[in-house]
């Protein structure tokens, strides 16, 4: 406050009416900070930047908040905190800043904040390279696994190996090595994961192997005839080399749809099974299917060329023919001794012939006869037919029949194939009845093996 006086000579005073003044800080501009995202952030391509901005006035003046990314303004606000979503951001840095205003006019900036935009991670890529898929071990074993990984990026964090599902290892750099002395009999899945620093995880195949009390594979042996009182038509097959664990054996009729017949629990390394023939009178392929590795299937390491041996292999009548004359001859079946059908046709060969027919795939009993056609017709007597063999030999039971129905004459062919591609004629003859069966003998070493059935005119 301000007051002036005046003095005479006299000594007079005068004094003037009081003057206050308000004194203030000179203007200041605004202050101003980004707070989020953090300088050198880095974020992956589209993502959404959400930018929030602090600004205050020391004159509590503040009219606007503006943000600027690379020069350029993007957005602008009239209150703090001030947030700013930013999308479209190409890869590449970018550098945001943050301005300001009062009601002066006066400006405050902020300090410069930059982040990366990066390209969408790419996920590391993982391979078990040892052991391979399949492997066998016999207890006790040292089984080592080695793990390639690597990281488009250059960012592998780390390399973990997970047996069934569990973590059971961890490196941090690759090649990894894994080793394992106590794993026990049985079969394990193994499976590589890669962790880059971004958290994405690449996965490799699975891995399985086999732990064995013994060094031999699992197979099955050749089918074997097993005749029992109730039905003689029964399969039986043996595998051998098991593993601990669960067992499943299925069937199908055609190798696409695949039908449990059994299940159960592996007791032993050796196991036999058996299994009546068909009641539908169709042709049942079986397969053993071991826990988790998958069915039992032909390799080196399996004797036997049917891995899914039919139940009516073993379906089989068998006679033999003594003082036959050259010629030619046919073999006709009948259910009635009334109406014959055609099965088989040929020349006579020698003095003494062996034939070999399935059994019908009907519940029904059938009659067979033996017609010497270059003699004038006419069958050969059951006197002349030597008893059906009681136990013929494994061989004889490994046969391949089918049945065609509805033909319409003529004559046919019929092609066998190990591949489904090429075709080779196994036999041929005149169609000798609307319903006609066929039978082959397997082809030894051949694994599976494919008929058809062609008509010709």
């Amino acid at each position: 406050m301000f007051v002036a006086k005046a003095v005479d000579a006299a000594g007079g005073t005068g004094e003037s009416a009081p003057v206050t003044l308000q004194l203030r800080p000179p203007d200041l501009p605004p202050v101003v900070t980004i707070t989020a995202p953090a300088n050198a952030s880095s974020f992956e391509v589209p993502a959404m930047v959400l930018v929030t901005v602090e600004a205050t006035d020391a004159e509590g003046q503040l009219t606007r908040i503006e943000l600027y990314r690379d020069g350029a303004l993007v957005g602008s606000a009239t209150a703090s905190p001030a947030s700013f979503p930013v999308s479209g951001l190409p890869v590449g840095t970018h550098t945001f800043v943050a301005k300001a205003l009062d009601a002066a006019g006066r400006v405050g900036e902020s300090a410069p904040v930059t982040i990366q935009m990066r390209a969408a991670n790419q996920l590391p890529v993982v391979t078990i390279t040892v052991p391979t898929n399949g492997s066998r071990f016999v207890v006790p074993a040292t089984v080592t696994f080695a793990v390639q990984a690597s990281d488009p990026e250059g960012r592998l964090s780390r390399v973990e190996l997970y047996r069934g599902g569990a973590l059971v290892g961890t490196q941090t750099t690759s090649p990894a090595e894994f080793v394992f002395t106590d794993l026990p009999v049985g079969t394990h899945v193994f499976q590589a994961k890669a962790v880059d620093q971004e958290g994405g995880v690449g996965e490799s195949a699975l891995v399985t192997i086999e732990l064995t009390a013994t060094g031999e594979a699992p197979r099955l042996t050749d089918p074997r005839a097993t005749p029992s009182p109730a039905n003689f038509q029964e399969f039986r097959f043996t595998a051998t080399g098991l593993p601990s664990g669960e067992y499943r054996i299925e069937w199908t009729t055609n190798f696409t749809t695949w039908t449990t017949e059994r299940t159960g629990t592996i007791t032993a390394p050796t196991m036999e099974f058996s299994f009546p023939r068909s009641p539908t009178g169709n042709h049942r392929f079986y397969r053993l299917v071991v826990g988790s590795s998958g069915p039992v299937e032909p390799s080196p390491l399996l004797t036997g060329p049917m891995p899914w041996p039919s139940a009516e292999n073993f379906q089989q009548f068998k006679f033999t023919a003594t003082g036959l004359t050259s010629g030619t001859y046919r073999i006709e079946a009948t259910t009635n001794l009334t109406s014959w059908a055609v099965l088989d046709s040929g020349p006579v060969t020698g003095a003494t012939m062996e034939f070999l027919f399935p059994r019908s795939a009907l519940s029904t009993t059938w009659f067979y006869r033996l017609v010497l056609v270059s003699s004038g017709g006419g069958g050969v007597t059951p006197a002349r037919l030597a008893a059906p063999a009681a136990a013929p030999g494994r061989n004889d039971f490994q046969r391949f029949q089918f049945r065609a129905d509805a033909l319409a004459g003529g004559s046919y062919r019929v092609e066998q194939s190990t591949n489904l591609k090429d075709w080779t004629a196994v036999g041929s003859g005149q169609v000798g009845g609307a319903s006609q069966a066929f039978e082959f003998p397997r082809v030894p070493g051949a694994g599976a093996v494919f008929y058809r059935l062609v008509s010709l005119p």
